[in-house]
Order: C-alpha cells, then sequence, then structure tokens
C-alpha cells in the first residue's frame, strides 16, 4: 500500500467521475425523486473519499495511456537544474517540476483556508458583539421546537438587531441567529425548525469538510460543482424533512416564509454577511429562479410515504462500496518501459534497493547503469534517469 503519481491521478480522475455522474444523474427528476436526498449525499461522500484517499494497492492491473500522459510524467519527474550536463553530485538539487507543482497547491490551499478562517472568526467576533433582543415569546417558541426534534444537549438562540438572513453557524456548539424581523408565531417555528433540522443532521460539519475539501483541491474546478451542487442538496434535504408532516396549507405557509425571507436577504448587512458559508446554512437566500422552482417543488410534493426504503439504501451502498474499490484494481500508468524496479530484478537477488546500498553510475560515454551491492550492474535508460524516475538514488560519474 503506497500513494505515488499514478495513483493521485487515479483517485482524482475516479473522484471526478463519481462528481459529473451524480450531478447528471440528478438533473433528471424522476430519478432524483426516486433516488433520494439522503442518498445522493452519501454518492457524493464516495467520491469525496475516492479523493482523499490515493492509496495504489498493489498488485493493480495496469492500464497504459501512450505518449501525452507518458511525456507529462517525464517533463514533471525531471529535474528543474540539467544535471546530465553539469557534472556534480546531484543531491543537493533533486527539485524537479512535480515538486514546484506540488508546493504551489499546498501554500494555495493553506492560503484560502487561513482566508475562509479568517473570515469566518471576523463574523462570529461581529455576531458576539451583538447583544440578545430575543423576547420571551422566541425564547418560548424555540424550547418548543427543540423538544419536538430531541437534542442530547441544549442549542443555542440569538436575536439580533441586523439585516441577516435567519441560520445556524458553529461546528461543535451549532448556535441559531435570527434577525429582529416581524414573524409571527407560525412563522417562527418554521424557521427555528428548519434550522434546528440542519443541527441535527450536522450540516455545518458536512459543510465544513467539504470547504476543507474544496480549499485543498482549489485547482480541480469539479470541487466547486460538488461544493455548490451538496449545498443545494442539504438545504432541499432539510426543507424535506422540515414539513414531512405539514399538511397542505402548513406547506404553502412555509414557503411563503421562505419568500418573505429571500426579499429580506436583498439588504443583508455586508459586515454581517456570510462568507459564514464555511460553516454555516442559511434558511433562504436570493437565488436563481430554477434553484427556487426545485426548492418549492420539494416541498410540495414530499409526503411521509415518499422515503426511499431501506433495500434500496443497501443496494446503493453496496454498489458505491463496489465500485469504490473497483476504481483500487486499475491505475493508469505511461504506455512504454515498466517502471524500474521491475526492470531490476534478476533471479537470486534478494537484497532490496534504497539509497544507501545503490547508486546511479554514469560512464564517460553517457550509458548509465544501476549499481545494487556487490550485484552485476544492470544497464539502465539515460533517458530515465534525466526524467527522475531514479529520483532519490546517487549518481556517480566515471572518471
Amino acid at each position: 500500500m503506497r500513494i505515488n503519481f499514478f495513483s493521485f491521478i487515479m483517485s482524482v480522475l475516479s473522484g471526478s467521475v463519481l462528481i459529473i455522474l451524480i450531478f447528471l444523474l440528478t438533473k433528471n427528476k424522476r430519478f432524483n425523486k426516486r433516488l433520494g436526498l439522503t442518498s445522493i449525499v452519501i454518492l457524493y461522500i464516495f467520491s469525496v473519499a475516492r479523493v482523499l484517499l490515493p492509496l495504489d494497492l498493489s498488485p493493480s492491473i495496469p492500464l497504459k495511456i501512450p505518449d501525452i500522459y507518458g511525456s507529462l510524467y517525464g517533463f514533471l519527474n525531471s529535474p528543474v537544474v540539467d544535471t546530465e550536463n553539469n557534472k556534480y553530485h546531484p543531491e543537493a538539487s533533486l527539485l524537479t517540476y512535480i515538486d514546484i507543482v506540488f508546493l504551489v497547491i499546498v501554500v494555495v490551499a493553506l492560503v484560502l483556508i487561513i482566508r475562509h478562517s479568517y473570515s469566518y472568526f471576523k463574523f462570529i467576533k461581529n455576531i458576539n458583539r451583538c447583544p440578545d433582543y430575543s423576547t420571551k415569546k422566541e425564547r418560548r417558541i424555540f424550547v418548543k421546537e427543540v423538544g419536538k426534534i430531541g437534542f442530547k444537549r441544549n442549542p443555542s438562540f440569538k436575536v439580533i438587531d441586523a439585516h441577516i438572513v435567519p441560520m445556524t453557524y458553529g461546528i461543535i456548539k451549532p448556535v441559531v441567529v435570527l434577525p429582529c424581523n416581524e414573524y409571527t408565531d407560525e412563522e417562527l417555528s418554521y424557521i427555528i425548525k428548519h434550522e434546528l433540522i440542519h443541527q441535527k443532521n450536522h450540516d455545518t460539519l458536512l459543510k465544513f469538510l467539504i470547504a476543507i475539501y474544496c480549499c485543498i483541491f482549489w485547482w480541480n474546478p469539479l470541487s466547486c460543482l460538488l461544493k455548490h451542487d451538496l449545498s443545494r442538496r442539504l438545504e432541499l434535504k432539510c426543507d424535506e424533512r422540515t414539513t414531512l408532516d405539514f399538511s397542505e396549507s402548513q406547506k404553502l405557509a412555509y414557503l411563503s416564509v421562505i419568500i418573505k425571507t429571500m426579499k429580506m436577504s436583498t439588504s443583508a448587512d455586508k459586515k454581517l454577511a456570510c462568507d459564514s458559508t464555511f460553516v454555516s446554512s442559511e434558511f433562504a437566500m436570493m437565488t436563481k429562479s430554477e434553484q427556487i422552482k426545485e426548492r418549492f417543488d420539494y416541498v410540495l410534493n414530499s409526503s411521509p410515504k415518499q422515503g426511499v426504503g431501506k433495500l434500496f439504501n443497501f443496494v446503493l451502498a453496496f454498489v458505491c462500496l463496489f465500485v469504490f474499490v473497483l476504481s483500487y484494481i486499475f491505475i493508469f500508468v505511461p504506455a512504454g518501459e515498466e517502471p524500474p524496479e521491475s526492470e531490476l530484478w534478476n533471479p537470486g537477488v534478494t537484497l532490496v534497493a534504497n539509497e544507501e546500498n545503490s547508486y546511479v553510475l554514469v560512464k564517460a560515454d553517457g550509458s548509465c547503469y544501476f549499481c545494487l551491492g556487490d550485484e552485476t550492474p544492470v544497464e539502465i535508460s539515460a533517458e530515465d534517469v534525466k526524467n527522475g524516475l531514479f529520483k532519490g538514488y546517487p549518481i556517480k560519474y566515471e572518471e
């Protein structure tokens, strides 16, 4: 079990294909309804897990790709400084282009994580500065809804005098925050129930993990697709569970609250506007008309009998697990010569090559040999040495 360039590429490709397939399949309304929102979220989690576990579980079946892949691999593994035309020991200059790419990815990822974290903590600081204007009526409704849903711990609740959208923020101790707007008891009940269900489903934690994932894989545009689509799915799932036992008139009243809140979101306080989506969920924001229609459709067409059966969920989980494991059986490699490890084994050789007992010998005529202990040197390709396939082994030049 190891992680290498080829297993990493395979994990990114597999995860990206899963994201695209899930997104395209859920565009079909009939399939989308039949599958269920919970199952869709599970599928997305599988796609994320595949990218985060780029393991090479040898023995794997190589799928050889010609020319372009091999050329890219060779270039990325080539040293930044040409050691072939500079006769000195290269251990002091083992920097390759893939090292530079990796460094850029890490630096940008850290910058994004720090920026999001700073924005979030600034938001928390601004919220904490605001005094709590919650009334007895609001606290009574909040306690009532907490009792209905059932929590092992007591959630927090706060009302502030600011133009914000009702939201839940926080990971360890989520807090429901409401603006000082005129809501009826029924409207408050709907909003608070919606936000408490977000807490019950641990949606803020999931959004936090996806946000970190997007920061790390910022260079993959499909990570943004996953983030936005999954965030939308979580909101739909929350709407569906909030209104599952509602009557038709209650559902219409719930939708009217969403419209009312959307109108308020157009004048949201910029200082308290949420970049906080890093670890929060908002009740309603002004979005595209297509997304609003989808949200209304889920509320109006949901019913207690519409849930996905346990058998279907079991089959879906099994299929996901099968595809997940299957993606580790195959691995893309450049066409041409096998990796150097397979070339260096001869009958009777039991010594394992490493940087202490092995080195690359470059002769005066330019030919290269791999020397392993007291074994007979094995001739290797000078091109492979130049492309970094023997990176880490000392290189010695014949006088």
